[in-house]
């Protein structure tokens, strides 16, 4: 009995031994999740391309430890009758990039994505994309394993000076095609479109919980070809002067962070609210302030797919994705209206 015991023991010793040197052996991943479910739903994301400046951090996008937050989707059609159809979302898919290490001809980065009800479908660390040169060319991202939703690459032909000396970080925007598998009708061919389209939008982050506010304003570059600059108004001092035509003309005070603007370049307009495409620039030498000519222009020009879920109040949305102005403007009104609170309560005691 005693002898049994003691088999029975050093095979359970044994046992244990074997499955510890064999957990010795084997590398396990190790992998951070950097941004909740919950934080890739909500907020504002949209198209384009984001900017590395190999020379000027300021005015660059990416960087070591940036961090990219999408939402990955798939639009189907809806038909809607006589022959009318509309887009919807059929799928969407959330995750994040996370910038390892970046140069002029490479990016190391890792990834997630989640599905719809937050599980997560998969991550890699690690991972390298080369340089490209010229437009990113999708064609092939669904068909190819693994995560092909964007690419990096450069537009050293571009006739935009900052373009021209940047790399460009680009994500997936398929557009709508025409297929040959419609019938023959009294009127010709029947036109169908694609089954569906796939198109991701972005926005990119400091960490999980801080929106990242870029020094120069620029948003990052256009869809529209040829590309060009999208800025927010909102970083730059305006100035108005006598004569001044507002719907057509715009002014801003000459700083170190004003970019250098080119014809083309869109500018979301802070100030007045609206869209507008420079079409003629004004560079007095002898005046304080730039003169861009412009026109009215669409968002789908400068970043086409926008999306917005925001959910809280005022106070909540302007901490989340206010821009720095913003959030100074509401700690003002914050302390004015403490002064003014307890200004009240003491009054109480005035005799």
């Amino acid at each position: 009995m005693k002898r049994r015991h003691q088999k029975w023991l050093w095979m359970v010793v044994l046992g244990v031994f074997i499955v510890l040197i064999t957990s010795c052996g084997l590398q396990r991943e190790i992998w951070v999740v950097r941004i909740p479910f919950e934080e890739l739903t909500q907020g504002a994301f949209y198209g384009g391309s984001l900017v590395f400046h190999p020379t000027d951090p300021s005015r660059s996008h990416l960087a070591k430890g940036s961090l990219i937050a999408f939402q990955d989707i798939t639009y189907a059609w809806e038909d809607m009758g006589d022959e009318e159809f509309a887009p919807y979302v059929a799928e969407k898919r959330y995750g994040y990039l996370y910038i390892k290490r970046i140069n002029t001809t490479e990016i190391e980065f890792d990834y997630l994505i989640y599905g719809p009800n937050g599980a997560i479908l998969e991550h890699a660390n690690g991972l390298i994309l080369h340089l490209m040169i010229g437009e990113p060319n999708f064609t092939h991202a669904r068909s190819e394993e693994g995560f092909k939703g964007f690419m990096y690459h450069s537009n050293e032909h571009s006739m935009h000076h900052f373009i021209q000396h940047t790399q460009l970080l680009s994500f997936i925007h398929e557009l709508p095609q025409e297929t040959d598998d419609g019938e023959e009708t009294n009127n010709g061919r029947e036109i169908l479109l694609q089954e569906n389209f796939r198109r991701m939008v972005f926005r990119i982050e400091n960490t999980g919980k801080t929106a990242f506010h870029s020094q120069s304003g620029v948003l990052g570059t256009s869809i529209k070809h040829p590309r060009a600059l999208v800025m927010n108004s909102a970083y730059y001092d305006v100035v108005e002067f006598d004569g001044q035509d507002l719907s057509e003309q715009i002014a801003f005070l000459r700083t170190a962070q004003l970019p250098v603007f080119h014809v083309g370049d869109f500018i979301l307009d802070a100030h007045y609210d609206g869209v507008r495409e420079i079409v003629g620039i004004d560079d007095d030498p002898n005046l304080d302030y730039l003169i861009m000519h412009t026109q009215e222009a669409h968002m789908e020009d400068a970043l086409d797919t926008v999306v917005v879920e925001i959910e809280g109040d005022l106070e909540q949305i302007i901490q989340r994705y206010g821009s720095p102005k913003d959030q100074r403007q509401l700690a003002e009104a914050e302390k004015r209206y403490r002064t003014n609170l307890i200004e009240k309560r003491l009054g109480q005691y005035a005799i």
